[in-house]
């Protein structure tokens, strides 16, 4: 028993959102070649165990590079943070091109500071994601952005500069008076796939504390996680990196204003849709289920 637990500690993967300089990057990660298979052509995209989608991989040939050392996944992003942060990634989803982060309540990082952190050359803050921010904020949220009462106990563990003198005020109250949920959706659904970081120069907040992924349709808001939504580069016309077969292009504007796609596998099917990766394959039928 205890041979096969130790079995499953070394194979369970951690996967984690590391954001980096691209000089901290270069310098710093390193690829153990032993815990990466370069099975997969020109980007390898397995660490020990455990395979990641495409664009996602660990070598240069890849669209989005993540770092493998010693059998543990690491996101490496080049941005422009100024510190090496590392967050845990809860899930891949290649329908929807994005991946969900866990972020930890600081307010360490200005918000033009996480603005740099969480926006890279191939991915940018989904707009499902609502903005917590902290210090000096208004006493009131928006009504499609309010942190419940609930969570305030979890973001008073945080002191948030101007926020601590209102730790005497009763639950709710306190948290509420210097925290701010700033909802970044636009309502036109045709004015990007991505945050307005605009709608945060708007408010007297002086900090980031965390975000709010929100279910859509749903007042369900899970706290401290973000979506961040991916592309690769070129329009689906003269895409360098083409979709499979059975697989459905869509044009991204992206958060600088360039042109990006990203590639989807067809109802019924499955796969992360590029044709330089798995491609799309059946969804195998349950037996016993009926046409």
């Amino acid at each position: 028993m205890r041979s096969n637990t130790h079995l499953f500690f070394f194979s369970s993967l951690i996967l984690l959102v590391c954001f980096l300089t691209h000089e901290t990057f270069a310098s710093t990660t390193e690829t153990s070649s032993s815990a990466v298979d370069a099975g997969f052509g020109g980007c390898a995209r397995r660490c020990g165990a455990t395979p990641v989608p495409y664009p996602f991989g660990f070598t240069i040939g890849c669209p989005i590079t993540l770092s493998c050392y010693f059998n543990t996944v690491t996101l490496s992003l080049p941005s422009g943070g100024d510190n090496r942060t590392s967050y845990s990634i809860l899930t891949f989803n290649s329908t929807n091109s994005t991946i969900i982060v866990a972020l930890s309540p600081t307010c360490s990082p200005s918000i033009p500071g996480a603005r740099r952190a969480l926006s890279g050359t191939n991915y940018g803050v989904s707009p499902r994601t609502g903005l917590i921010l902290c210090g000096g904020c208004p006493e009131t949220n928006s009504a499609s952005c309010a942190v419940p009462v609930d969570d305030m106990s979890w973001l008073r563990t945080v002191q948030c500069g101007r926020n601590n003198e209102s730790s005497s005020v009763p639950d709710g109250a306190a948290v509420a008076k210097g925290v701010a949920c700033i909802p970044t959706k636009s309502p036109n659904a045709s004015a990007g796939v991505f945050v307005k970081w605009d709608k945060t120069e708007n408010t007297t907040c002086d900090d980031f504390l965390t975000s709010a992924l929100f279910e859509k349709g749903t007042a369900s808001m899970d706290l401290g996680v973000a979506e961040l939504g991916w592309w690769v580069n070129g329009t689906c016309g003269g895409a360098s990196e083409p979709c499979a077969a059975n697989a459905t292009c869509y044009n991204v504007r992206t958060p600088s204003g360039t042109e990006g796609h990203r590639c989807a596998c067809v109802a019924g099917m499955d796969g992360d849709g590029f044709s330089a990766g798995d491609g799309c394959k059946l969804i195998p039928k349950v037996k016993g289920e009926s046409c």
